[in-house]
């Protein structure tokens, strides 16, 4: 058998197999067989007829096809071994000749590589941002608000008012709902369904930062609304992010203002700090409590960008590494995004079908959306498969222990040893192994990026050369399942953002 190969672009081959002749009178006579065993010949039990017979019966091109079938699967495995390449996925027959010599091609897409530059000399700045004034003077005043002393208003509302409100609207746009409540499309607004239908909202008046719906506040200040009014406006849905699905319908409000208040808010001084003082702790002063507002601020604001941190140190080695991956690869992570998608319709009770005739969108179009971020996501993920090879970055059996007696205190279960067993399977240790993994490598590259990373001895005596070449096959390389658990980690971490 005669094998020859050519890589293509998008890292993709070419194999070309000239089986021998033995091998093709060998896949000729087992076509015969399999044509024969499903259809009657007269004069033969079924799966006897010669070749002969079968081909005049049924015609050389029916048999050429069925051979061509037992051909690939004889021929493929032996030329694959003999052509030493690594496949990523199955290869596809794309063409076939009988003159002057009998061949076969196929393509197939190859695993991906990765070659990465020096990371070690990598630096990102770490600029965590920190509370400004105005926003510790809005918790304050939220703080003072919560504790004022509230008296009726008669006059309209105004800003830092308190109100308390039955608030109830509907679309007066849009189709008919249908008649037969079972024909109803889920996640359609109909004609006359509700918009907002609250009652006993109780909130402050902010005109900026509406508590109720972008604008609505503006409407009733300009109505001069006031305790006991029953008012009635149009509204029509802001292009904002949380009504997407509905921007630019038209809907009809009826709101019964119950209360509107004017609040007496405590002097803001030490006196009020003092009040707010934890349980055992010395007094604190106006400036203790400002400082602690700051740091609850800063805290918060220093996770955020901790996660973006992450995501910018993975996306400065990706943007120093050469990789190289098939198109089948982008195909299968969108696949992936699109059933993670449909997942969260239904867990949200909206069935797929439905979301695409609301969205008036297709199955291809979510497709496409899903390409740019299907090559960013299968870059980070290879550049940290790579990274854990190298680095030799997997968690020791202690460390996963550990991790799972973490996980049984705080759910209380430590002493229950069958329930932990039940629980606790190889399974579960594989993929608390891969999120591990996924946690080294994250502490690595930002302990470099942030100028943290001391080398130690036997470190520097194993540290790669300033590029690491990813061989196809490596014998000491996680399994694919392991791959796929690093890889499902960071994109479960990337979706817990969003």
């Amino acid at each position: 058998m005669n094998v020859k190969f050519e890589i293509l672009e998008n890292h993709r081959a070419r194999i070309v197999v000239e089986p021998t002749q033995q091998q093709l009178d060998k896949a000729k006579k087992r076509a015969a067989q399999k044509i024969s065993e499903r259809y009657k010949i007269p004069g033969f039990r079924q799966g006897k007829a010669p070749y002969k017979v079968v081909a005049k019966y049924f015609g050389e091109e029916t048999v050429m096809e069925e051979t061509i079938e037992q051909l690939v699967s004889d021929i493929y495995p032996d030329a694959l071994h003999k052509s030493d390449l690594n496949p990523f996925g199955p290869g596809t027959l794309e063409s076939y000749e009988l003159e002057p010599v009998m061949s076969l091609t196929f393509t197939l897409p190859l695993m991906p590589k990765v070659t990465i530059g020096d990371y070690y000399s990598l630096r990102v700045p770490y600029e965590p941002p920190t509370a400004s004034e105005e926003e510790v003077d809005h918790i304050l005043n939220r703080m003072r608000q919560e504790q004022a002393t509230r008296t009726p208003s008669g006059a309209p509302i105004q800003e830092g008012n308190h109100v308390l409100m039955d608030i109830h609207s509907y679309f007066v746009d849009g189709e008919d709902a249908p008649e037969d409540e079972r024909n109803r499309v889920e996640g359609v607004y109909y004609k006359g369904d509700y918009f907002y239908r609250r009652n006993d909202v109780s909130v402050y008046v902010e005109f900026e930062n509406d508590p109720v719906v972008p604008g609505f506040f503006k409407v009733l200040h300009d109505m001069q609304a006031k305790q006991g009014d029953k008012l009635t406006f149009d509204y029509e849905v802001p292009d904002v992010a949380k009504y997407a699905v509905v921007k630019g319908r038209k809907v009809a409000f009826e709101v019964l203002m119950r209360e509107v208040n004017t609040l007496i808010l405590p002097e803001l001084d030490d006196t009020f700090a003092a009040r707010q003082t934890p349980e055992g702790a010395e007094t604190w002063t106006l400036e203790d409590l400002r400082e602690s507002i700051r740091l609850d601020i800063n805290q918060e604001l220093e996770d955020q960008y901790e996660e973006d941190y992450e995501q910018n140190v993975l996306d400065a080695v990706v943007a120093i590494s050469e990789i190289i991956y098939p198109y089948e690869m982008v195909e299968a992570r969108r696949n992936e995004m699109l059933q993670r998608f449909k997942q969260d319709l239904e867990r949200g009770g909206i069935s797929y079908t439905d979301y695409l005739i609301k969205a008036n969108t297709s199955e291809a179009a979510l497709l496409a959306e899903y390409e740019e971020s299907a090559h960013v996501s299968i870059k980070r993920n290879l550049v940290m498969l790579e990274l854990m090879l190298n680095e030799q970055l997997t968690p020791t059996k202690q460390e996963v222990d550990a991790r799972l007696q973490t996980i049984a205190d705080y759910f209380g279960i430590s002493e229950n040893k069958r329930l932990i067993k039940g629980l606790f399977t190889d399974e579960y240790r594989r993929q608390i192994a891969s999120s591990l993994s996924y946690e080294k490598v994250m502490e690595f590259l930002v302990k470099i990026c942030k100028g943290e990373y001391v080398e130690s001895a036997q470190d520097a005596a194993e540290t790669p050369d300033d590029t690491t070449d990813t061989t196809e096959t490596n014998a000491d390389e996680p399994s694919a399942e392991v791959k796929a658990d690093v890889s499902q980690a960071h994109d479960e971490t990337k979706d817990s953002e969003s």
